[in-house]
């Protein structure tokens, strides 16, 4: 399969956005607002930090990349966060690969030292996927989201770059 990865453009908001729609994504995503309306909104105002994946011309994944700050805190800026949605049909054939190799590579470039994921606990193949390209658990934590109105465990994932 043929995947090209690239910085998203405002013409790909639509198609982010039904992205956001499909259930086996929403599920991870919670009630947080992916409108056609916000998303354009994010790729304006950040147009080097969202990504998305396209196979035949179609968005079927999307990565949104973050530098770690705390308006309170110093000493977190070297490290990168993302957030990762692959449409359920491409997923396990190089979309999602492609997109976090795609993130990786920004993060280096940029002098980032780490870059670290939050997944579900119970998200087991999401778990796997990013072991598999060398992500590992650093910790546990518990309730850390709201999803659907239920505080959820993460498993935090981190890579040394």
């Amino acid at each position: 399969m043929n995947v090209k990865t690239r910085w998203a453009r405002l013409a790909d908001a639509k198609e982010i956005a039904n992205l956001f729609k499909k259930p086996a994504i929403r599920k991870y995503f919670g009630k947080n607002e992916y409108s056609y309306r916000h998303i354009k909104r994010w790729i304006g105002y950040y147009p080097k930090m969202k990504t998305v994946a396209i196979v035949d011309g179609r968005v079927v994944g999307f990565i949104s990349l973050y530098q770690y700050m705390f308006n309170y805190m110093t000493g977190y800026e070297h490290i990168g966060l993302f957030d990762i949605a692959v449409d359920s049909r491409y997923q396990g054939k190089g979309v999602g690969s492609s997109l976090v190799k795609f993130a990786i590579k920004h993060f280096k470039k940029k002098g980032f030292k780490k870059i670290e994921i939050c997944v579900e606990k119970n998200n087991k193949k999401a778990i796997g996927f990013f072991e598999s390209l060398g992500f590992k658990k650093e910790g546990m934590l518990r309730k850390h989201h709201d999803k659907d109105g239920k505080f959820v465990d993460d498993i935090l994932m981190g890579m040394l770059l």
